[in-house]
């Protein structure tokens, strides 16, 4: 399969969210993983807790002319020649600054102009009760 989930066994985290706008961002970071990755490449998804927040890797393997930096949430910035408007990253940065998290994203020079592209999301995990 393309697409590899990692999670510790049992793991399960608690964010306060809007359920109509919070799934742009990991659908935006999917996608773009799946448009930009080297053909037939695995897709790696890690969830994990750090320091009372939820964070969400989405990892890939792409061909870049130099590495991403944080720029890339800028409305407007497109990083290569396959097709977008570059906005995508963009909403999802204004969506994550709603609810008090945060995108980043590192990259890893492979070699022969391969990299691996990290984008990170992290959430703030709910504390306390919810009724």
């Amino acid at each position: 399969m393309r697409i590899r989930l990692h999670a510790p066994y049992g793991y399960r985290a608690r964010v306060v969210a809007c359920d109509k706008t919070i799934n742009m961002i990991p659908t935006v970071l999917i996608e773009n993983a799946l448009k930009h990755s080297v053909p037939n490449s695995p897709i790696e998804i890690e969830f994990s807790s750090e320091k009372s927040f939820c964070v969400v890797r989405v990892s890939n393997t792409c061909i870049l002319s130099r590495p991403l930096t944080n720029n890339v949430f800028e409305k407007g910035v497109r990083m290569t020649e396959i097709e977008g408007s570059g906005n995508g990253l963009y909403l999802a940065r204004l969506v994550a600054e709603q609810h008090d998290a945060n995108l980043s994203v590192s990259t890893e020079n492979l070699g022969g102009g391969a990299m691996e592209c990290t984008f990170a999301f992290c959430i703030p995990e709910f504390v306390g009760t919810h009724r």
